[in-house]
């Protein structure tokens, strides 16, 4: 489940557990929640009144361990609320077994509310669909159940479910239609029920789906030409961004003697002139597709980066060392930590610089890990190794001779 705490209509990642899902067979729990925070580190977090969550997270283990799966866990969901649907997929199924419940749970704060949504699956079809509502400083046991609607029966042309919905939340004529005046049960449940409320007006159900939709952000391995997607993509709201004095600041990084991008609306990823300023004060213009191809791939990269820095984005990439090399991403990663007022960045990772205790709290360092008996991933911080202590400083050296777990066994 994904736990989120917001100030003033901002949102951001705390904590996802999934069950059933690719190589993961039993449930994992991914949280952005950090431990006591030391003074070093006090950039890595944000303080929402007495609340802390974490900016940034690395994830580490080895090829086909279960990163990906991990990523692809919360894209899919994302992709299920995104388009409303209600049909689990049997391949994403731990060894493509759907009788086992497949389950998703997310929290988020939006408004200084936290909402909980849980949705399972079983053989495919949606067994469980919630939506709960509590203020932010209460405890979990004080919650509104906005909806929850529980399998009842199966027939050939009928799927029935039990079915509440809370009059507070909800208009009194919704509830009739869909609970049927005994609000009791619905038939014929196709597609989430959360959508369905959603295209109906229900503010507070609209806010955690439009939260879904615009600030989490999924970077897999298929879109690491992110240059190319985003030519067939050439999406205006990125064209904006480009445009942006802070866009270059952030581009800069790559190549700190580039002072200005002249953006060519028509092909903005092909065509656009990146301006460089040498030491000697003359300029020198390259449209970016001549330019090298690490300066090509960070400049879509930088667009995803400038929404974690000014809409508090929470940006997951996969395998982001195929991209940056290790000085580029350490300057990312030090950028997002000053420079986020509430975005988040979460990447995977083989580079084993990245495995510290000097750049993050033990809360912020995961491992995935494969049990050659099975084949089932599982996942786990290094604060789940209490022994290990900070002023030791030599994680990596613990990961790369398998004491950790996350890497090939002998």
């Amino acid at each position: 489940y994904i736990n989120i705490f917001i100030e003033e209509g901002k949102s951001m990642l705390l904590s996802l557990k999934v069950k059933n899902f690719c190589s993961f067979k039993n449930e994992f729990e991914f949280s952005m929640k950090p431990g006591k925070v030391m003074p070093r580190f006090s950039d890595n977090v944000i303080n929402l009144g007495n609340k802390k969550v974490s900016k940034v997270c690395v994830v580490a283990g080895e090829n086909a361990g279960g990163k990906t799966s991990f990523m692809r866990s919360l894209d899919y969901l994302k992709y299920l609320i995104e388009e409303g649907h209600g049909v689990s997929l049997k391949g994403l199924c731990y060894q493509n077994d759907d009788s086992m419940p497949q389950s998703f749970e997310i929290e988020a704060i939006i408004n200084n509310k936290i909402y909980k949504y849980t949705l399972e699956f079983k053989n495919s079809i949606i067994n469980l669909e919630s939506l709960k509502i509590r203020n932010l400083s209460y405890n979990s046991g004080n919650e509104d159940i906005i909806f929850i609607s529980k399998l009842k029966n199966i027939t050939e042309d009928k799927i029935a479910m039990s079915l509440k919905l809370s009059s507070k939340y909800i208009p009194q004529e919704i509830i009739s239609i869909l609970g049927k005046k005994d609000n009791d049960k619905i038939e014929n449940s196709k597609g989430l029920l959360l959508n369905k409320l959603s295209s109906l007006d229900i503010k507070v159900i609209q806010d955690f789906v439009l939260w879904i939709k615009n600030k989490v952000i999924v970077k897999l391995p298929n879109q690491y030409s992110l240059n190319i997607y985003k030519q067939y993509e050439k999406n205006n709201d990125d064209l904006e961004i480009l445009k942006q004095k802070e866009f270059i600041e952030i581009f800069s990084l790559v190549d700190p003697s580039i002072i200005d991008v002249i953006v060519d609306d028509k092909e903005p990823f092909e065509d656009s002139i990146i301006v460089r300023k040498m030491k000697d004060g003359k300029i020198f213009k390259i449209k970016i597709k001549n330019d090298s191809s690490g300066v090509i791939d960070f400049f879509a990269w930088s667009i995803e980066i400038w929404k974690v820095i000014y809409r508090d984005a929470i940006l997951f990439a996969d395998e982001l060392d195929k991209v940056l090399n290790s000085i580029l991403s350490n300057k990312v990663l030090n950028y997002v930590k000053v420079m986020a007022k509430k975005g988040q960045f979460i990447f995977t990772t083989h580079n084993v610089l990245h495995i510290n205790t000097i750049d993050f709290m033990k809360e912020q360092i995961y491992f995935v890990n494969k049990n050659l008996e099975d084949l089932s991933s599982e996942m786990y911080p290094l604060s789940a190794f209490p022994e290990y202590r900070y002023e030791k400083y030599d994680v990596y050296d613990l990961y790369l001779r398998g004491l950790l777990g996350g890497v090939p066994n002998e």
